[in-house]
């Protein structure tokens, strides 16, 4: 009995797999928080390029313009953001930096660049130090999530900042008519567990805040963060001391 071979078919080359290009993005945490007397910002530094390389880039951006100052802070595409800045900016040289204005070029940049149509892979907060022609001239915060863009709540998190570690942290911790040096203080050791215990967070901690009745943007040093990081978290053995442990007669 014969056995019909089967046909070879012929022999077509695999080609090279070429791995397309990504942007860098920042797998970052972005804090916003509101007080008593003030608005703070901060993030880390990290950002996370395609094939799992890292580098350090600052997030919080301050632009000045005559006696007033717009801080931008953001989570995304490092490009999505620089192009934001640049294009608001041109718009704000127009007009001056006030809160009516500043929603106004941030809409129509936004809406420009297409965030009516789709997500977009960018996540914003933005600063003002308020209207110097006003007497008691306060800072204010706009936050644009992807979609929408509006006045802030209380506090904001971008990022990985919306991971229920993060949120229990702010939830427990915040509360609104704080003093902006305890704000400061809450920012920084959110953004410093969020790098210890959420992948995608680490580098150097950058800190921003715009008080009342101040037109100018004010930044702490990298020595000065680690000094209150140091002693924060020297003072987190009192948690198990008030949660864990039974109390003492």
């Amino acid at each position: 009995m014969s056995v019909t071979a089967i046909p070879k078919l012929p022999y077509k080359p695999t080609k090279p797999y070429i791995q397309p290009h990504r942007e860098a993005k920042a797998m970052t945490i972005v804090v916003g928080l509101k007080c008593q007397d003030g608005v703070v910002l901060c993030a880390d530094q990290q950002i996370t390029a395609s094939g799992a390389f890292k580098f350090n880039e600052c997030k919080i951006h301050t632009e000045s313009m005559g006696h007033t100052s717009i801080v931008f802070a953001y989570s995304g595409l490092p490009s999505l953001d620089k192009e934001v800045r640049e294009k608001m900016m041109r718009k704000l040289d127009e007009t001056g930096i006030s809160e009516d204005y500043v929603y106004q070029a941030a809409d129509e940049v936004l809406t420009e660049m297409g965030r009516n149509y789709s997500d977009m892979p960018l996540q914003m907060l933005i600063g003002t130090t308020g209207n110097p022609a006003e007497v008691f001239n306060e800072p204010t915060l706009l936050k644009f999530d992807g979609r929408g863009l509006h006045k802030a709540d209380s506090y904001c998190l971008l990022g990985v900042g919306e991971s229920a570690l993060v949120r229990f942290f702010v939830e427990k911790l915040y509360y609104s008519w704080m003093p902006i040096q305890e704000a400061v203080n809450l920012a920084v050791y959110l953004v410093r567990k969020a790098e210890q215990y959420i992948d995608g967070c680490g580098g150097p901690i950058n800190v921003s805040w715009m008080e009342c009745l101040s037109l100018s943007c004010q930044t702490l040093p990298e020595k000065d963060i680690q000094n209150r990081i140091n002693l924060m978290e020297k003072r987190e053995a009192i948690f198990k001391k008030l949660i864990i442990e039974k109390p003492s007669s």
